[in-house]
């Protein structure tokens, strides 16, 4: 704890809206400017809605969420990575209304494939091939191994 108990700045990352900033009457938020080294974050807004005591919208970076596993030329492995990411691409619309409020801002599709695991690349590169003819992987059932 501070001994004045006073603070110039803090940086916090959370989602939004989150409990702990719900009554926080007497701060500020600052908008963060546009920075080239921050480009692989995305930008985002925070608005009066999600704070009652908030005046005016700020611009700020959202921090996405990752699936992380480690890489593996294991046959097994690469199956299991495979039928996950399929199980996600396959429920996305039930994740989207049913799930976790943060399924509404997943990007399943738009990512940079050269972070993915081959598996998954392989898959969201087939989706989106997909998605060019009108067709989905969304209700699709992966088989089992």
């Amino acid at each position: 704890m501070l001994k004045n108990k006073s603070i110039d700045a803090l940086i916090i990352t959370i989602g939004k809206p989150a409990p702990i900033l719900s009554n926080l009457h007497g701060f500020h938020l600052l908008s963060i400017p546009y920075n080239e080294k921050l480009r692989f974050f995305e930008r985002a807004t925070i608005e009066p809605k999600d704070y009652p005591w908030l005046k005016n919208s700020v611009i700020t970076y959202s921090i996405p969420s990752y699936l992380i596993t480690k890489y593996s030329n294991e046959e097994t492995h690469k199956k299991i990575i495979g039928i996950l990411e399929l199980s996600i691409l396959a429920n996305e619309s039930y994740l989207k209304k049913f799930g976790h409020s943060k399924w509404k801002d997943a990007k399943l599709h738009n990512i940079d494939l050269d972070f993915q695991h081959p598996i998954s690349t392989k898959i969201i590169k087939t989706c989106n091939f997909f998605s060019n003819f009108k067709y989905s992987c969304d209700g699709m059932k992966p088989l089992s191994f």
